[in-house]
């Protein structure tokens, strides 16, 4: 009962915070991944203010030819995902989408235009299929239901749902600029950067750089959160093991009496920290492994799993330093009086 008491809170400590961590690495991963498998354009102009004019659209198209400029509008919709509302990052595209590959599993991307049609990532997909209709309260609250005509599976690149690019803009404040524009091939657009301050080309790689980046920094709050919720179970931790060593006081001074040197004490209690510390860091690595490996495999695939070996050396570094320091410190001192207690 003791050594379950002791235990539990290691195992907790381990299992929340390199769960909650590596989920979050391995959704950036993901992100990066996904985005750069998917980005066939050769160019992508972005802007440094609120966004690409919608004129720059036609302006580009004739510079690079017909069928070569794809326009990305974002904006989030809200959607029944298994049997609860959830606010799903969304996507309006027009163009070529020839430039963008969401890995489509099922349906086609083409039929993606008009105002009736959407596809969904198999994140959010699991009870629509092909065929069918949804739900969809767009940004401004108007609900739409169209007919899903491709289910895809990079989700985390591309975002949950793809929608044609008229209904976004439609439906939200900043109707005349785009997020992005993607374009294939090589065609110089100097003349129409000029014609549009503020606006800059980067390649695919680059943007999907940039990508990744802000994906890492919008999920920095949550990063915070764990570290601190992490912190207060490792207070818990070291309160329990430090609470525990302390009540063996009778159980310290009787092996004293019948002998044993303080030496003998003391190596005798290293090595139970390191077994308990040991059981407790493989019980949570266990409960860890099977939350990345259920998360990576239902959401984001077992390749974009991101477990940093240095991160988990420092976690498991910090829980054994801490709880070494725990038994420790107090079993010196009590084996520090020079009388033992008495034994009652």
């Amino acid at each position: 009962m003791r050594l379950a008491s002791v235990i539990t809170p290691i195992a907790l400590a381990l299992s929340f915070g390199a769960s909650q961590l590596f989920v979050q690495t391995t959704a950036v991963n993901a992100t990066r991944t996904q985005a750069a498998a998917g980005l066939h354009a050769d160019q992508v102009l972005v802007s440094n203010g609120p966004g690409v004019p919608r004129a720059m659209y036609r302006a580009v198209e004739r510079t690079a030819g017909p069928g070569t400029v794809t326009a990305v509008k974002r904006t989030t919709v809200v959607m029944s995902v298994a049997a609860q509302l959830q606010s799903l990052p969304t996507q309006g595209v027009k163009g070529a989408l020839s430039n963008l590959d969401p890995g489509v599993k099922a349906g086609l991307l083409k039929r993606l235009r008009g105002k009736n049609t959407v596809a969904l990532s198999s994140n959010v997909a699991s009870a629509a299929k092909v065929g069918s209709t949804v739900s969809l309260w767009l940004g401004d609250g108007t609900v739409i239901r169209p007919e899903v005509v491709a289910v895809y599976d990079r989700g985390q690149g591309f975002g949950d749902v793809l929608l044609p690019h008229d209904v976004v803009a439609a439906h939200v404040t900043d109707a005349g600029h785009d997020d992005y524009l993607l374009v294939k091939g090589a065609a110089d657009l100097r003349p129409v950067l000029d014609r549009f301050p503020g606006t800059r080309a980067t390649s695919a790689g680059q943007y999907s750089a940039a990508l990744t980046e802000k994906a890492r920094q919008e999920g920095l709050p949550g990063l915070f959160a764990v570290a601190a919720i992490s912190l207060f179970t490792l207070i818990g931790v070291v309160t329990t093991l430090a609470v525990a060593t302390a009540s063996r006081r009778r159980e310290l001074a009787l092996l004293r009496l019948i002998g044993a040197t303080r030496g003998q004490v003391l190596a005798m209690l290293r090595l139970e920290t390191c077994l308990v510390l040991g059981t407790g860091a493989a019980v949570g690595s266990l409960v860890a492994a099977v939350t990345l490996l259920t998360f990576g495999g239902a959401v984001t695939g077992l390749s974009a799993l991101s477990v940093s070996p240095s991160v988990c050396a420092a976690v498991l570094g910090t829980v054994f330093l801490s709880g070494t320091a725990a038994v420790m410190l107090p079993a010196r001192r009590l084996l520090r009086r020079r009388r033992s207690p008495r034994i009652t």
